[in-house]
């Protein structure tokens, strides 16, 4: 009886440990597959780009040959159901039947025609800011977020720091 309860205790121990290490590398499984599917998002937006025939770099949305918020909304109904799904799941703090992935340039053509000529390819495309803690106040811009996104210019950003991560400014020094 002495050695069964041994041989528990000692089980109970070896996961106490390993279980930490088990869910650091989900959240980096979750991170590594955002990155992925932002990236398949870029490729996808620029070829829309170019059947588009953008006449301007960085300039207005249309300009540019991107889709508007209306449009892209529109290709959830043509893409597989869980292309617009975040790994990492939804945060309890997001607007219900908001889609995992922000799209900026949909965000008002103003605000982005702005930004786009100052940032140029370190302009923000599509972010994900699921992957932080669930309790998580993410309107609140004191505390830190860890945001995941892609570049105007194809580059993946990954952020943790305060602040309000759907400002471009917050995307405007990446970390690669």
């Amino acid at each position: 009886m002495i050695e069964f309860l041994v041989s528990i205790s000692i089980i109970v121990i070896i996961a106490a440990i390993l279980t930490p290490t088990f869910l650091s590398a989900k959240r980096f499984a979750n991170e590594s597959s955002t990155k992925t599917r932002l990236h398949e998002f870029h490729l996808a937006l620029m070829m829309y780009r170019q059947d588009w025939d953008e006449t301007v770099s960085y300039g207005p949305v249309d300009q540019m040959g991107l889709p508007d918020a209306y449009n892209l909304l529109l290709t959830k109904l043509w893409l597989p159901q869980g292309m617009w799904k975040s790994p990492c799941g939804d945060h309890p703090g997001r607007p219900i039947l908001q889609i995992n992935y922000d799209y900026f340039p949909g965000d008002g053509g103003a605000h982005w025609t702005d930004h786009v000529g100052i940032y140029q390819d370190n302009m923000i495309l599509m972010w994900d800011i699921n992957c932080n803690d669930p309790s998580l106040d993410l309107y609140n811009s004191f505390e830190s977020h860890l945001a995941i996104g892609v570049l105007l210019g194809g580059n993946i950003a990954v952020h943790r720091k305060p602040g309000r991560y759907d400002e471009a400014s917050w995307w405007a020094d990446p970390v690669f």
